[in-house]
């Protein structure tokens, strides 16, 4: 992934996934003429030596949508976290270590940009463990992981971690654009 956001290649739309079962995969868009889309697919394929490129359905581009789509909501938290994207291999290893260690199936959706979503399946308990180890490294890395969805048997866990030093000027917006309160009382990050 950072080899091709580093190359000149004009994508119109690149993603990652990272499984505890299957290697990872890379999904890059192209767009424009014949031509045009010849000359990338050549200098993808030199840039991608050793992966193999093959042409991917249309329903690659609901991957997001797909990582929701989860058999047990008992048993599955879903997360979104951002990292510097220098930090991407780091991250997938920390990931794998953080699920494997609580015995964790897992998947992740990767964009160039840091941002990835997270799906890990298992023991509620685990899942509180292996989000807490996660969010501690993210936050050491300077990143951050929001949860989204969590299992009601899950133990408390906050969704949105620590706002840092931002807490009072968020806390000052707050107060400036709802002063009463009345907009999701204690909802977001700190109880704001």
């Amino acid at each position: 992934m950072l080899a091709v956001q580093d190359s000149k290649l004009a994508h119109t739309f690149l993603q990652s996934h990272f499984s505890d079962d299957a290697p990872p995969v890379s999904d890059i868009l192209f767009e424009g003429t014949e031509a045009g889309l010849a000359a990338q697919e050549t200098q993808l394929r030199s840039l991608a030596a050793l992966a193999s490129v093959s042409e991917a359905p249309t329903s690659t581009w609901t991957a997001r949508e797909e990582l929701w789509a989860f058999s047990d909501p008992a048993s599955t938290a879903i997360a979104k976290f951002s990292i510097l994207p220098v930090n991407l291999e780091r991250t997938m290893e920390l990931v794998a270590h953080s699920a494997n260690a609580h015995q964790l199936r897992w998947k992740v959706l990767m964009y160039p940009t840091g941002i990835g979503w997270l799906r890990l399946e298992g023991k509620a308990s685990s899942l509180r463990g292996a989000l807490q180890a996660l969010r501690s490294e993210l936050d050491d890395q300077d990143g951050s992981l929001v949860v989204l969805h969590r299992p009601d048997k899950m133990p408390a866990f906050d969704a949105w971690g620590t706002a840092g030093d931002a807490l009072s000027l968020m806390k000052s917006v707050k107060q400036q654009l709802d002063p009463k309160n009345t907009l999701n009382p204690g909802r977001f990050v700190g109880g704001i």
